[in-house]
């Protein structure tokens, strides 16, 4: 259990509620399957997902920005068998 104080998304979920959600849908919704008997309720909760994993990744967005910002662009090294 995380001992840090949950932060609440404009979901009401934490953040670690929201990833633990997230992760629980994944094996549902990238799984292949046949027909579903229900699929216009498992296309809703699929929207719903996508909806949830694209907020958190655009408020993510400017955070990580700051950080890649100080990355170098050049490569320092050769990886063996790569060209340059």
């Amino acid at each position: 259990m995380s001992r840090l104080l949950p932060v609440r998304t404009h979901t009401g979920l934490s953040e670690e509620l929201l990833h633990r959600y997230l992760a629980g849908t994944h094996p549902s919704r990238l799984s292949p399957a046949l027909d579903a008997p229900d699929w216009e309720r498992d296309q809703e909760r699929e929207l719903a997902a996508r909806r949830l994993e694209r907020d958190f990744v655009e408020r993510e967005r400017p955070v990580w920005r700051v950080s890649f910002a100080a990355c170098p662009r050049k490569r320092t090294s050769s990886w063996p068998g790569s060209k340059g």
